[in-house]
C-alpha cells in the first residue's frame, strides 16, 4: 500500500555539544551522549509526561523515539487547539510508542490533540533531517527546544541546585566532580549545497549580474501622477493628501567580484537570511546565462514509502511511529544514501543544474 509521499530537508548541526565556561573549550560533543540518556528517560514515560516544559507557547510532547543503527529518529507530538472534534489525539495515560492509541474521534479532557513531527538525526554526519508528510510538521526549532529543556530540565548532566549562598546554580557538568560548569549550545542550519557554493565561488570572474526582488515604497505630496497611473485610488485619496504605494519590483544590478574571499563574503552574509532566498546570480557560462540561486541549492529529495500498514486510507494524517520508518529503511536506508549523494564534493558528482533534484523514491516495507 502507497502511503503519503514526504520531503526530505537536510539540516547541517553547527552546535551540539558541551563547552567550558571558563576556557570555552568544547568537552563532550557525542550526539550519543546526549540522546541515549534522553531515550532511557522518554521509554519510561506516558504521553503527557513526556512534555519536557511548561514553558513556550506549544504543547509539545514525545509520541516515539527510537535508535537505528547509530543514528536516531524522533517524533514529537505539536498540541494544537482550535476545532478537536475531527483531528489525530492521543490519551494522556498512553505509553510513548504506542500508535495503537491514536485517534481521531472527539476528544476529550483525557486526550492530547496534536500534530506529528518526524525528525532523524544522523550522529556520525552530524545532520538532521526532516521528514514532511501531509499534515505534519517540520520545524526544526521544536526539535532543537525540546533537546534543550530535556538537557536543562531532566538530564544527569544538569547541575541546578541551590547553592551555600542560596541561588541556583546554572550550568551543565559533563562529571559530577567537574570544577568548572559548562554551557548546552544546539544549533542547526539548512544544509546549502556545497557544490553549488563553491562553484559560484570558482567562477567569480563569471558571475555578471545579481538580481533581487525588493518592496518599495513611493510617496508624492500630490496623488495626481498616482491617480493617473490608477485611477482607481482617486477613490481613497483627496490631492491634499500625501499618498503612498507600495510595490514589489525587481533590482538589476551589474557586479564584479575582485576575488574568491569577496564572493564568499558575501555568500556568508545573505546565507540564513530572508535574503538567501530573494537574490539570483547570473552566471556566464559555456552553454550560456546560468541561474543560481543558494536557497534552491537547499538540499531535500521527495520519497514516496510504500508498507502494508491497515487504516492509511481512513485518515488524514497517518501517525507513523518509528518502527514503521525503521521497516522502511531496513528495506533500502534512502535518508543515508540523501545525505550522503547531499554532501558529495563538486569534483565527485556532476550537477546540470543549481536547483534541486526532486524525485521520487519508492521504499517497500512489510508489516
Amino acid at each position: 500500500m502507497k502511503l503519503e509521499a514526504c520531503t526530505l530537508k537536510l539540516y547541517d548541526f553547527t552546535k551540539f555539544s558541551f563547552s567550558d565556561y571558563k576556557e570555552n573549550k568544547v568537552r563532550l560533543s557525542d550526539i550519543d551522549k546526549f540522546l541515549d540518556p534522553m531515550i532511557k528517560f522518554l521509554n519510561k514515560k506516558t504521553f503527557k509526561n513526556s512534555r519536557v516544559s511548561s514553558h513556550g507557547t506549544k504543547e509539545v510532547y514525545c509520541y516515539d523515539i527510537k535508535k537505528y543503527n547509530d543514528d536516531y529518529i524522533v517524533i514529537l507530538w505539536i498540541g494544537v487547539s482550535g476545532n478537536k472534534n475531527n483531528v489525530l489525539s492521543l490519551p494522556h495515560n498512553g505509553n510513548v510508542g504506542d500508535k495503537n492509541s491514536v485517534a481521531r474521534t472527539r476528544i476529550g479532557k483525557e486526550r492530547i490533540p496534536g500534530i506529528p513531527a518526524y525528525f532523524y538525526i544522523a550522529s556520525k554526519e552530524r545532520m538532521l533531517v526532516t521528514l514532511d508528510f501531509k499534515g505534519s510538521s517540520s520545524e526544526t526549532g521544536v526539535l532543537l527546544q525540546y533537546i534543550r529543556d530535556f538537557m536543562h530540565n531532566y538530564s544527569a548532566f544538569s547541575d541546578h541546585v541551590l547553592g551555600a549562598n542560596g541561588k541556583f546554580s546554572g550550568g551543565y557538568k559533563v562529571k559530577k566532580n567537574d570544577e568548572n560548569y559548562c554551557y548546552f549550545s544546539l544549533d542547526c542550519k539548512r544544509y546549502v549545497n556545497a557544490s553549488v557554493e563553491k562553484d559560484l565561488i570558482l567562477n567569480f570572474k563569471n558571475i555578471t549580474k545579481i538580481i533581487t526582488k525588493e518592496k518599495i515604497t513611493v510617496s508624492t505630496s500630490s496623488s495626481q501622477s498616482l491617480v493617473n497611473l490608477k485611477p482607481i485610488i482617486k477613490l481613497f485619496t483627496s490631492q491634499k493628501d500625501k499618498t503612498t504605494l507600495e510595490s514589489v519590483v525587481k533590482v538589476e544590478v551589474d557586479v564584479a567580484f575582485d576575488n574568491e574571499a569577496q564572493i564568499k563574503e558575501y555568500i556568508d552574509n545573505i546565507k540564513g537570511t530572508y535574503d538567501v532566498g530573494n537574490v539570483n546570480f547570473l552566471v556566464q557560462k559555456e552553454k550560456g546565462i546560468e541561474t543560481v540561486n543558494l536557497q534552491n541549492s537547499y538540499a531535500k529529495e521527495k520519497v514516496v514509502l510504500e508498507a502494508k500498514l491497515n487504516g492509511v486510507n481512513s485518515i488524514i494524517t497517518w501517525p507513523y511511529d518509528a518502527n514503521d520508518i525503521i521497516m522502511a529503511l531496513n528495506n533500502q536506508n534512502y535518508i543515508d544514501s540523501f545525505i550522503k549523494l547531499s554532501c558529495k564534493k563538486t569534483d565527485e558528482v556532476k550537477f546540470d543544474k543549481a536547483s534541486d533534484a526532486v524525485s521520487e523514491i519508492k521504499v517497500s516495507a512489510q508489516s
